[in-house]
């Protein structure tokens, strides 16, 4: 499985304004005993499905972009078993995405965590590196920037990521401010739902492609 030390970028910022229009393409997706429900721009194409006993992950590329070039994706994770861990959420977060090895202007910040419903709660986490060192990841690129916004969902069996990642120039202090990332967030996804059924309004569609389906 792919492992990302998730993080980006700049020329975003402009238009992360109030009310956009919600992405075209739904996506409705089982992960563990769970179902998201989120929007994408029509621009990205999910990826095959990865796993193993402990992750599902869930990438979308930009059209025309590879795993090596990527300047934006998409990426879905569901962490099994992590949300029973007696670790804070906080600490969660910085073990899973921490940029070690970033060479300037690299952390984790990680919000306030909101009760959902039960014992469903949500976080919102920035990744940022300056510079990376260029082996972070397959496809990491040496001297980029990057910085990633994440909601972090968890309840208490599991751990569930839904991720947007920017990829470009280096920087000196990261360029999307913590206080942008719920709009950010909203404005590439849209609400984002993780249902306790399919039955549940809102996860009621059919999965855009069984290739998404993320097991129990």
């Amino acid at each position: 499985m792919r492992k990302r030390a998730l993080l980006l970028l700049l020329p975003f910022l402009a238009g992360a304004g109030a009310s956009p229009p919600l992405p075209p393409n739904h996506i409705v997706m089982p992960l563990f005993s769970r179902v998201f429900d989120f929007r994408t721009q029509d621009v990205f194409v999910a990826q095959p499905l990865q796993r193993n006993e402990q992750q599902v992950l869930v990438e979308f590329l930009q059209k025309g972009e590879t795993f090596d070039n990527w300047t934006r994706l998409v990426t879905v994770r569901g962490f099994r078993g992590l949300g029973a861990s007696p670790m804070t959420t906080r600490d969660i977060a910085a073990r899973l995405f921490d940029p070690k090895g970033c060479l300037k202007a690299g952390g984790v910040a990680v919000g306030p965590e909101q009760t959902i419903a039960g014992p469903l709660r949500r976080s919102t986490v920035i990744i940022s590196c300056g510079r990376s060192p260029g082996n972070a990841y397959a496809g990491d690129k040496a001297g980029g920037g990057e910085q990633d916004i994440m909601y972090l969902f968890r309840d208490d069996t599991h751990v569930y990521t839904l991720q947007y990642a920017m990829r470009g120039a280096s920087f000196d202090a990261p360029p999307i401010d913590p206080a942008k990332a719920g709009a950010i967030l909203n404005e590439q996804f849209g609400p984002v739902l993780l249902c306790a059924t399919a039955e549940q309004p809102g996860c009621q569609e059919a999965m855009i492609t069984t290739a998404l389906h993320g097991g129990k």
